[in-house]
């Protein structure tokens, strides 16, 4: 026997059909191989092996070759091409049921003559709406947006190629070659400002002076695309995430990101681990935190701090002795936990 056959991932019609044929194969006495049977047909092995693989159906030609090989009788031959009908007939309803545009259709009728090519009628395929093809560039809130509707752009100003773009703006003062305009339109990064604003210039203007369109609708301003490329630049790098700290699995956000219970955790962690955790952050915001811990766990805290500091940022007396930054929790100086505190340096 062959090499051992991978598993039939399709559960509908096409991979009931395979198994079929694998169950027929395998009822061959003695074992047989894909090669074997080629031996016997036209066709070559792999194709024989494809038609068991149950991930597309084969043509008639390709399963009647496979049976005959098999040792049918014409019979049991007629009886597989009934079956072939049926499969066929259930995945074209199949794929229609899913939308996908394909010729489903038998290219013989039932009596053998040949169906004419103008008889064959594709599966109507899942068309947009109307307003999906204009343009919307005050959607875009990321670049895969941004992308998006500058490709329906494109599609809206007559669609020019790359390298009828690239001539465009050579012809207007400006130069990008074709793959570098391709930036703009494929997703691979972000494009730059300066490449967008070029790109989306060039094709308004090839739709105002080539196509005769009218700059009256909102897409066709400039000024609305740069801001949406604006838009798509700060949720990328969103600077008010950027203050985040880290240290181990546990996340600190300042200010308006705080989201969870930051004294709470701090609390739980050991002295040491929160000392460098909140040695990383502001001081305004590592006293706002250690104002909300209990005085044992902050003077520990702080303690650690303490000593941290001191062996990494030692400052020296007058007699070359390290002196450490005195921290000092907000209660001892009066503030209470509801102020903000400080750390005095």
């Amino acid at each position: 026997m062959g090499r051992k056959r991978n598993a039939i991932l399709d559960k509908g019609p096409v991979g009931v059909f395979a198994q079929k044929l694998r169950d027929r194969m395998d009822a061959v006495t003695p074992p047989t191989t894909f090669r074997r049977l080629a031996a016997k047909v036209w066709c070559s092995h792999a194709l024989l092996a494809e038609a068991c693989a149950g991930k597309k159906l084969p043509t008639w030609q390709v399963t009647e070759a496979f049976v005959h090989a098999c040792g049918a009788t014409d019979e049991e031959v007629a009886a597989w091409h009934s079956e072939w009908e049926q499969t066929q007939q259930a995945a074209g309803q199949l794929r229609r049921k899913l939308g996908e545009a394909d010729v489903v259709v038998p290219t013989r009728s039932r009596t053998g003559q040949a169906i004419r090519a103008g008889r064959l009628r594709p599966v109507k395929p899942d068309l947009a709406s109307p307003l999906a093809s204009v343009p919307a560039p005050e959607a875009a809130q990321t670049f895969d947006d941004l992308i998006y509707q500058t490709r329906v752009l494109k599609i809206a100003v007559g669609n020019p190629s790359l390298r009828v773009l690239s001539a465009w703006l050579r012809r207007n003062g400006g130069y990008h070659s074709p793959s570098s305009l391709s930036e703009a339109f494929t997703g691979r990064r972000p494009p730059s400002f300066e490449l967008f604003k070029a790109v989306v210039e060039g094709l308004i203007s090839y739709g105002v002076e080539r196509n005769g369109m009218e700059r009256q609708d909102e897409w066709m301003s400039v000024r609305g695309w740069t801001e949406a490329w604006s838009r798509a630049e700060y949720n990328r790098l969103r600077p008010d995430l950027m203050p985040r700290r880290r240290f181990g699995n546990v996340h600190l956000l300042v200010d308006d990101q705080d989201e969870g219970p930051t004294a709470g955790i701090v609390a739980e962690l050991p002295a040491d681990h929160a000392a460098a955790l909140l040695g990383s952050l502001h001081r305004g915001v590592a006293a706002g935190i250690i104002a909300q811990l209990p005085p044992d766990k902050a003077q520990a805290i702080i303690n650690a701090m303490w000593q941290q500091n001191a062996t990494i940022h030692p400052d020296h007396a007058e007699d070359g002795t390290p002196q450490a930054t005195v921290l000092q929790h907000p209660a001892a100086s009066g503030d209470g936990p509801g102020t903000s505190g400080k750390i005095n340096s």
